[in-house]
């Protein structure tokens, strides 16, 4: 079974892999929010945040290297490439510390410009980016939108050594990517993992806002399309306005991780919060 150390050892060892480039990549997806917690901002919550096997890495390609750096510097790191879906050019690629029993991996994150089909036909769903392959993905660069950076120390909550700056995905960016993708989720279990970490996050800066409220008005939502702000107001109230089966998944896997959370609460906890942060 996997730990809590074994867990940081290797997300460690992957931000030193990444230290050439961390100032062009984001850690997104279950990560981010672990990161979060240590954001001066965040206050202290009574429970673990959720464990996730796998490290997002979103860049974008623009400002990766041309050749195979990226590859090369976590190959040197013990890292091994677990090709998947071997009829896509780069196949899509999980990268683990040591062989393939290892439950950890990173995967590389791009975001997905047009329509995902290749003039050929066939789908248009990776590129190989500093010789790593990496996943196109739609809404991803919702997720590149003023990044906030953080440094990790031996002694912080995430410790690496020596000391590194990273960057997440600032929270509201953060919420806003998981409402987009919610419809492409494809299963409840999924779409109510994502309803849980937008519930996580919300409790984490729930006293901050204020301050996410104005990032939204003045740094993300002239960023974003109209038909995406449509989108996640209609998700919103589509999973919100009543109790539905996602919600009550969401219960299912909060009390899972050994923590008590009611369907009620989890709904007023979000409707609040994100008419709070997404106000004009």
């Amino acid at each position: 079974m996997k730990s809590l150390h074994d867990d940081l050892a290797f997300f460690a060892r992957l931000i030193n892999a990444l230290r050439p480039w961390l100032g062009q990549v984001v850690i997104a997806g279950g990560w981010a929010q672990r990161l979060h917690r240590v954001h001066p901002l965040a206050r202290a919550l009574e429970y673990p945040p959720l464990l996730t096997r796998d490290a997002d890495v979103a860049l974008d390609p623009a400002a990766a290297p041309h050749g195979d750096e990226i590859r090369t510097s976590l190959e040197t790191a013990g890292f091994t490439g677990e090709f998947l879906g071997e009829n896509r050019q780069p196949p899509i690629t999980q990268y683990r510390l040591g062989d393939r029993s290892s439950t950890s991996y990173a995967e590389f994150l791009v975001p997905l410009v047009g329509s995902g089909i290749r003039r050929n036909g066939q789908p248009d769903t990776t590129v190989s980016v500093g010789g790593v392959s990496a996943q196109k993905l739609r809404h991803l660069d919702v997720l590149l939108l003023v990044p906030w950076s953080i440094t990790l120390t031996p002694s912080s909550a995430v410790p690496v050594s020596p000391p590194a700056t990273v960057r997440m995905p600032n929270p509201v960016t953060y919420i806003v990517q998981k409402l987009l993708i919610y419809g492409r989720r494809k299963t409840t279990d999924e779409q109510a993992k994502d309803l849980l970490y937008i519930h996580d996050t919300l409790q984490t800066f729930g006293g901050a806002l204020a301050e996410l409220n104005a990032i939204w008005r003045a740094d993300v939502k002239p960023h974003v399309h109209k038909n995406q702000i449509r989108e996640v107001s209609q998700v919103i109230t589509a999973t919100l306005g009543s109790l539905t089966d996602t919600v009550r998944q969401a219960v299912v896997e909060a009390r899972g991780a050994g923590r008590e959370l009611s369907s009620d609460q989890l709904a007023e906890t979000c409707r609040l919060g994100l008419g709070r942060i997404l106000a004009d």
